[in-house]
């Protein structure tokens, strides 16, 4: 037999060594790989979470590609990086940096409510923006104090804030007209405030002094007068009860249309009597009115506010006043209205027919008045101007200097000078009237045919056509002067 090697025991035992030592050392190296080295960058990332520094923690934690519950510490993360920025967001609108703190709060991007929070801070805006227009609106600098609160596109009331700032103005505005002694715009200006603080008795009390209330009237064929007491009389054609006028009291004014009569009351409203055929007496609805006029066939009123009513015949346009504003006096002629604006220029209505309405071109006038088929102005120098009709030499009234009232009636005209006399525009061929004797007269009325003035002592005097006891005035006492 041939001889056989034997291996000896000690190289099986190194070789199994060998084998237990790799395959310890392929456990160490996975144990290194798999657990020890993920486990320090675990630990290590959450080291950085805790420290607060959590976009280089989820930097880390996304680089262990979902360890453990690496995904839920990145979510943790970037939730507790939002919270720091709510809370950072919280602290701008404490501190009153409300636009910063909506830039942080849109950053969230609906984070919690920051979407709620962005209101909150909005709000806080327009608060501050709403007080500071308030505080301008105190500081009485109302036009800033409007940009303001229109900038605010209608937080809160703002917007009645804007009228009231509106108001505050008008009402200065009309304080500084009754200052400058505009008393009838002052009256306008108040009027138009309506409601707002003490204008509206401002407005009322302005007119009582302002306005163009006639305490003597003349009519076609009939005299009225407007005693101090409130009570009136009349004198003359009484056919069509135009002079029933015993029970009337408490009024201001007073007018004589052609067969009928109508008086202001102290109430703002009118009382009418005479002939009704037109609707000219149909006055009963009126309010806050504050002068009156009356034509041939119709009545008109001038309310506070300057705008403008009328009832009667409206054939010739007489009655077309719906559009007048800004009107502070109103005289009715025989078939045509007449309105003096706040800014001294004059409108009129109705038959035109010989020019009577022409009126487009007068400025600076103070006074006004219709008569049958002409216009009078009376301008703030003195002098006074005439259209329409001047068959009977009405209109001239060039030469007339010292003026201070006007009346236009049938076919004349009277002016009432400075000194109390009184100057008649008429042909001399018609039998005029006689006002050359007329002395210390405070105003004037011309009829149809006839003339008649008020005295200083308030008793009154009449020219002229008397066949209706019209300028039977001899006994009137205590007439009420005019304003």
């Amino acid at each position: 037999m041939g001889e056989q090697k034997v291996r000896k025991p000690g190289f099986k035992i190194l070789a199994i060594g060998i084998s237990i030592l790799c395959v310890l050392i392929a456990a160490v190296v996975l144990l290194l790989i798999f657990v020890i080295l993920p486990t320090n960058r675990y630990n290590a990332a959450a080291c950085l979470m805790e420290e607060g520094k959590y976009e280089e923690a989820i930097l880390a934690f996304e680089a262990m590609d979902g360890y453990k519950d690496s995904q839920q510490q990145i979510e943790a993360c970037e939730n507790a990086i939002l919270q720091a920025q709510y809370g950072d967001a919280v602290a701008l609108m404490e501190a009153g940096k409300y636009e910063d703190a909506i830039a942080a709060f849109q950053a969230l991007e609906g984070y919690q409510d920051s979407a709620a929070q962005i209101e909150a801070c909005e709000t806080a805006i327009l608060d501050i923006q709403y007080r500071d227009a308030a505080g301008l609106m105190d500081e009485k600098k109302y036009e800033e104090a409007i940009s303001a609160f229109e900038a605010l596109a209608g937080y809160q009331d703002s917007d009645a804030q804007i009228q009231q700032c509106r108001n505050a103005m008008a009402y200065d505005e009309a304080a500084a007209l009754e200052e400058s002694e505009k008393t009838a715009q002052a009256a306008l200006a108040f009027s138009k405030l309506g409601d707002y603080g003490d204008a509206r008795e401002r407005g009322f009390a302005l007119w009582d002094q302002a306005a163009n209330r006639a305490t003597i009237a003349a009519g076609g064929y009939h005299t009225v007068g407007l005693k101090a007491d409130g009570t009136v009389v009349a004198v003359g054609m009484k056919k069509y009860d135009q002079c029933e006028v015993g029970d009337w009291k408490d009024c201001t004014a007073v007018s004589a249309g052609y067969r009928h009569t109508a008086a202001l009351k102290s109430d703002g409203t009118v009382v009418a009597t005479g002939t009704n055929k037109s609707g000219q007496c149909d006055t009963g609805e009126w309010t806050d009115i504050v002068a009156i006029g009356t034509g041939w066939g119709h009545t008109v009123g001038l309310k506070a506010d300057g705008t403008v009513v009328a009832v009667g015949s409206n054939k010739e346009g007489q009655c077309d006043v719906g559009d007048w504003t800004d009107i502070i006096a109103i005289s009715a002629g025989g078939y045509h209205t007449v309105g003096l604006k706040a800014d001294g220029t004059v409108v009129a209505v109705g038959l035109n027919k010989a020019g009577q309405c022409d009126v487009d071109g007068w400025t600076g006038i103070v006074a006004i008045s219709g008569g049958e088929y002409h216009t009078v102005g009376l301008k703030a120098d003195g002098t006074v101007v005439a259209v329409g009709s001047n068959m009977n030499d009405q209109c001239e009234v060039g030469s007339w200097a010292d003026i201070v009232a006007v009346s236009g009636g049938g076919m004349h005209t009277l002016g009432l000078k400075a000194d109390g006399t009184v100057v008649l525009a008429q042909a001399t061929d018609f039998a005029p009237c006689d006002v050359s004797g007329w002395k210390n007269c405070a105003a004037v009325a011309a009829g149809g045919m006839h003339a008649a003035a008020l005295k200083a002592d308030g008793t009154a005097v009449a020219s002229k056509w008397n066949d209706d006891g019209q300028c039977n005035v001899r006994g009137w006492k205590n007439i009420k002067l005019p304003n």
